[in-house]
């Protein structure tokens, strides 16, 4: 052992008592690091663990929103974006008249439409010290500052394909009493009525894209694109194996297997496929709130006596019994999902039901909407398939929802159209920024903000298909 120390390294083990060199190496071999993974004695104790020098990554990245990497995006310059759309150029009377007559006068017809900018945001903090220590994670406000936009982008995504600004209390309402929530109104909610496909919990096939797009073409558009979710993507990638083929190898080379397909060629262009994690059908019934400001959870689900006519079953999921859930959702998180008191025994494909939802007892954070689950026919895991904006706000206040079984569980949604400038765009007021906040404590708080909105200028020239089965 080197005889030479420092003064610090002298004035510590002074301090402990320590007078000469044979006791420090005496103390030296009684702190040997050791590896066990978790000593209780020896140097082991005071060991600093090694960590990679990286950030392994297990959420999501940038280019897993591939809807808003490819969405075009031009400038807003209020909060308030009014847009024409021009839906005819005139009427249908005939062109052809007799030679030397007047021709009859003929009015283009404009609506002028609207959407509000919304706001996202996200507050980010770290403590003062941790800016001073050697993290392994290198600048520890940079990571922070990736991760506020990485969960910004993921929101951003969602919002893209799902947002619905009638996700409020009182956001079904008809009247003048009617709300609008924080959300924007995303594809889903801007596509026209007469553009969504139901294929009934069916995969995928050419055929279906050949009928978007020909229902796109017939509007005047230009299919481009189609978003879908990777269980779909999947799907439809083995549903063309057999008609595979693979090229022979050399001597010197193997073979690859299977069908990655990327585009489909339709009488009426190419579309581009686009797989899209957040469209994935994965989310189920949670059994744990997410947020301390969620709100609580409801009292009851229940269900009427099947009646009426307006049952959807066939085809749709079909006979057999049927599990629910409900959870209440607010800006701030989701709470547990209660399921409902009594499954539901489906015996006729025409029959629908009321589903009623009843708040808890005691309100402390109100609920907004609510988000329903629902199984397959005779399973047990409860999928997503549907908001319903609160009807009330008080404690057993009910809000109610007719139930037909039109939507299947562990299905996704497919979106297919043209993205171009003149079709859809993202209108910004502030793109992603960074905004410090006052220092109160020995921390760096800070916000990052974007102020946006979503405009399907042609809701006819894209189309929704529901009830896309999954691998």
């Amino acid at each position: 052992m080197n005889d030479i120390i420092t003064l610090a390294q002298y004035e510590d083990v002074h301090s402990l008592g320590i007078s000469n060199m044979r006791e420090v190496e005496s103390l030296n071999k009684a702190l040997e690091a050791g590896h066990e993974i978790s000593p209780s004695s020896g140097g082991g104790a005071l060991r600093v663990e090694s960590l990679e020098a990286s950030l392994k990554v297990l959420t999501h990245q940038a280019k897993h929103c591939a809807f808003w990497g490819k969405v075009p995006k031009t400038p807003a310059y209020s909060t308030v974006e009014e847009y024409n759309q021009l839906s005819g150029v005139g009427g249908e009377s005939g062109a052809f008249l007799p030679e030397g007559t007047l021709p009859e006068t003929e009015d283009s017809s404009y609506n002028r439409a609207v959407e509000l900018v919304k706001f996202m945001g996200t507050t980010r903090s770290v403590s003062h010290p941790m800016t001073l220590v050697k993290s392994s994670i290198g600048d520890v406000i940079a990571q922070e500052n990736a991760n506020g936009i990485l969960w910004i982008l993921k929101n951003l995504e969602q919002g893209l394909f799902n947002g619905d600004a009638d996700m409020c209390y009182g956001g079904s309402a008809t009247d003048s009493t009617h709300r609008e929530g924080v959300e924007f109104n995303g594809l889903g909610k801007q596509i026209d009525a007469g553009n969504v496909i139901d294929i009934k919990g069916a995969t995928l096939s050419e055929a279906n894209f050949d009928f978007a797009a020909q229902q796109i073409a017939s509007n005047y558009g230009n299919p481009t694109d189609v978003f879908y979710s990777f269980g779909a993507h999947e799907a439809f990638s083995k549903s063309v194996i057999p008609a595979e083929r693979i090229n022979m190898p050399t001597s010197a080379q193997g073979i690859d297997v299977g069908t990655n397909v990327r585009g489909v060629n339709t009488p009426f262009g190419r579309l581009q496929l686009n797989p899209d994690v957040f469209l994935n059908a994965n989310k189920i019934a949670p059994s744990s709130s997410t947020a301390p400001k969620a709100p609580e959870a409801p009292a009851s689900l229940a269900a009427a006596v099947m009646d009426g006519d307006d049952g959807v079953w066939t085809g749709h999921g079909g006979i057999g019994t049927y599990s629910y859930a409900v959870s209440a959702v607010n800006r701030y998180g989701e709470s547990v999902a209660t399921a409902i008191t009594d499954d539901l025994v489906v015996a006729t494909g025409s029959l629908g039901t009321t589903l009623t939802i009843t708040n808890a007892a005691a309100i402390t954070n109100a609920p907004e909407y609510y988000n329903l689950y629902k199984t397959v026919a005779d399973g047990s895991m409860k999928y997503f398939i549907k908001r319903i904006a609160a009807n009330s706000q008080n404690a057993s206040g009910t809000t109610t929802y007719r139930e037909t079984g039109y939507l299947v569980a562990n299905t996704s949604t497919a979106y297919i159209g043209e993205l171009s400038p003149q079709v859809v765009s993202v209108k910004q007021l502030a793109p992603l920024m960074k905004m410090d906040l006052a220092t109160l404590a020995p921390s760096i708080r800070w916000m990052i903000l974007c102020y946006m909105t979503f405009i399907l200028y042609a809701p006819k020239k894209w189309v929704k298909l529901i009830n896309v089965g999954q691998s």
